[in-house]
């Protein structure tokens, strides 16, 4: 591919805008490096006007799911979870 000025984890997010009627689930885009995992949480705002996408990051407690929240949000989880937002 001759664009180097996106990486690679946001042309495979321009690739799902192809099929904007899919659900998207990304796994391993906070790994590695802070800037890494910052740089992807901004793309995660940025596509979700556009994709019904949401990340996935496996820890040794379980599982995080994280997404945008949109103005009717709604969130089912067992009793105890833990949410965390931020804005």
């Amino acid at each position: 591919i001759n664009d180097q000025d996106t990486t690679d984890f946001e042309k495979a997010l321009q690739f799902c805008m192809k099929f904007p009627n899919k659900k998207v689930v990304c796994l391993g885009a906070l790994g590695g490096f802070a800037d890494h995992a910052i740089h992807n949480l901004t793309l995660l705002l940025r596509y979700s006007l556009h994709l019904d996408l949401c990340l996935l990051n496996p820890t040794s407690e379980g599982r995080e799911w994280i997404f945008k929240l949109h103005s009717h949000t709604r969130i089912c989880t067992p009793v105890n979870s833990l949410i965390s937002f931020f804005p």
